[in-house]
């Protein structure tokens, strides 16, 4: 389903099929809800949810704050879907959860947020090594941040980061 904003601040959600959200300006809140979404939140500084399922979303211009999954506001439903968060220009905060989610913050001072607030399982019941991948990180502006809010609350720990590397070019 296609869904449009118009020129003002917009509150566009999303159905539970798979949708393509686009709002060309304002300041907004954009929810892709269910379904493989993908979200243009256009010019403004946006707040924009992918909700459930593999979504593409764009922040585009603006100073965004993505967030692939549901989010803080509510309870994940399935944090482990495979995102891919785009800021854009501007200064973007991008909210990764479980899952194996690319994460690419554009131009300006963009914050990389590591949520875990279920561990990822594979079927047989086993920790499951999700990861993310963040593909324009710059140390001169960019920063990360980590919330670890609700861990451990099921028995089990873990650490946000068991590996790390870089390259160039």
């Amino acid at each position: 389903m296609l869904i449009r904003g118009g020129p003002s601040d917009n509150s566009l959600l999303g159905s539970d099929d798979d949708d393509v959200l686009l709002e060309p300006s304002g300041n907004d809140w954009i929810d892709g809800a269910r379904g493989n979404d993908s979200v243009s939140a256009g010019e403004g500084n946006d707040r924009v949810f992918g909700g459930e399922g593999n979504d593409h979303v764009f922040g585009e211009a603006g100073n965004d704050y993505l967030y692939g999954d549901n989010g803080r506001d509510r309870p994940p439903v399935a944090g482990q879907d495979n995102d891919k968060l785009y800021g854009g220009p501007g200064d973007d905060v991008l909210f990764a959860s479980d899952g194996r989610d690319q994460l690419t913050g554009g131009d300006g001072q963009d914050t990389f947020v590591f949520q875990s607030h279920n561990p990822v399982r594979d079927p047989a019941g086993w920790p499951d090594p999700g990861y993310t991948v963040i593909l324009d990180f710059d140390p001169n502006e960019d920063t990360f941040a980590f919330d670890a809010a609700g861990y451990y609350s099921d028995g089990t720990s873990a650490n946000f980061v068991s590996h790390a590397s870089s390259r160039s070019g």
